[in-house]
Order: structure tokens, then sequence, then C-alpha cells
């Protein structure tokens, strides 16, 4: 679960059909996104909403961009573009960060290994691996 939109939506994974739900704070239409075919198990979103992205229990990772130029969140909108689909994990994705001031993210996975990519293009940049392959739960560049 992460924040959106200075405190005006909440983006909600978990659910079995791999649908993430963007769910306002006030009384408004909730919508979803149903790109994903298996649970999403970790969210990012960098401080502009500009950049969302998305893990699953499988290793699938989607790196989706706010459509509207200005980057605000409009309820009942869905205004997210799919830029890219990773399938670098293996297993189940642990946890996913940006870091806006190196324009890079990281993902983890259940799987031993961690990828950081270019934030804006979303190729891989490096990948490292658990020296036993023993699962990683979180990430953070500094």
């Amino acid at each position: 679960m992460t924040i959106l939109g200075q405190g005006s939506h909440v983006v909600k994974g978990g659910y079995w059909d791999g649908k993430i739900v963007f769910s306002p704070v006030e009384n408004a239409p909730y919508y979803e996104l149903t790109d994903h075919s298996t649970t999403v198990t970790a969210i990012a979103c960098d401080k502009k909403d500009m950049s969302l992205i998305t893990g699953t229990k499988s290793g699938e990772v989607i790196v989706w961009r706010n459509a509207k130029a200005d980057c605000t969140i409009e309820p009942g909108a869905n205004q997210w573009i799919k830029l890219r689909q990773i399938n670098d994990h293996s297993r189940q994705v642990t946890s996913i960060f940006i870091s806006e001031d190196m324009c890079l993210f990281a993902t983890a996975s259940a799987d031993g290994t961690l990828n950081i990519y270019n934030l804006w293009t979303a190729k891989l940049m490096r990948n490292f691996v658990q020296p036993h392959l023993l699962p990683i739960y979180s990430v953070i560049l500094a």
C-alpha cells in the first residue's frame, strides 16, 4: 500500500487476481489497474506522483507513468500508462525503492536477487545476487 496525490489516494495491492485499486480518501469513485496476473506484493511511488512501480508474487514488475503533464491525481480517472513490464525475478518481489536523486529504482526478491534500474527508461543497470540465494526482503538506495 502507498499514498498518492499528496494524501488524496491510497493504492492497494494484495488481491488474488493481480489488480491494483486506487481509492480516494474522500468519497469519490475508485479505479483499478488489471495488468498483473498474480497478486501485487510491492508498490512504490515517487514523491511527485510521476512514476508508480508495482511487483508481484510471480516476480513480475511493471513501471507506470502518470499520463497527466502536471502529475495531479484525479478521483475515478485511470491516468496511468504502462511504460514497461519486467520479468527479471523468478520469485516474489518483496521490496521496491525509488531514488529520484539518483534517477534509479531497485527491486528485491525472494529469489535472492536485487536489481537496479534507470527510473526513466526502466533499463537494468546492475544485478546483485545473494551468495546463498536467500530471500532479500528490503532495499534502500542511498
